[in-house]
């Protein structure tokens, strides 16, 4: 069941954070930068994944879920080859991104927290990221967080 919430997706104390990633080993703006400063321990397992891939093509759709607290975890999914900011170039893969959130589906009673993932700095079109992410988790809890 889908769920949307207005607020800061950084309150959230339990379940799973998912993100979007480069994967070129920058987390250096957006939701991603913001994690990293609350949960540095989340950005080796991030580099860990990238080196694990062999390739940043390879990368593409991976996940690492970080364990930050008892009941909170951080998914650094891998939803951009690159990054930049042109706003004529689209840096988000929707396939990516469905392959991301399709490893996550398979995650038994996981409660899946995630903002606009690839729609602002990815320059993605929400409606058809918003779309691949509900068909992907169509059986699980998923919060979609508005920020405010």
């Amino acid at each position: 069941m889908k769920t949307i919430k207005i607020g800061n997706i950084l309150s959230v104390k339990s379940g799973i954070i998912v993100h979007g990633c480069n994967a070129q080993g920058v987390m250096g703006s957006g939701i991603a930068a913001k994690l990293r400063m609350m949960y540095p321990e989340i950005f080796n397992h991030y580099l860990d994944l990238l080196k694990v891939a062999g390739s940043p093509e390879a990368a593409m759709g991976r996940v690492v879920i970080v364990p930050v607290s008892d009941t909170l975890f951080v998914a650094n999914a891998i939803t951009q080859l690159n990054f930049g900011r042109d706003p004529n170039k689209r840096y988000v893969s929707y396939s990516a991104i469905q392959t991301a959130f399709e490893n996550l589906a398979a995650l038994d009673d996981a409660d899946i927290h995630y903002p606009q993932i690839g729609a602002g700095l990815g320059n993605g079109d929400w409606s058809i990221i918003s779309d691949i992410i509900d068909v992907a988790l169509h059986n699980k809890n998923h919060t979609f967080w508005v920020y405010e």
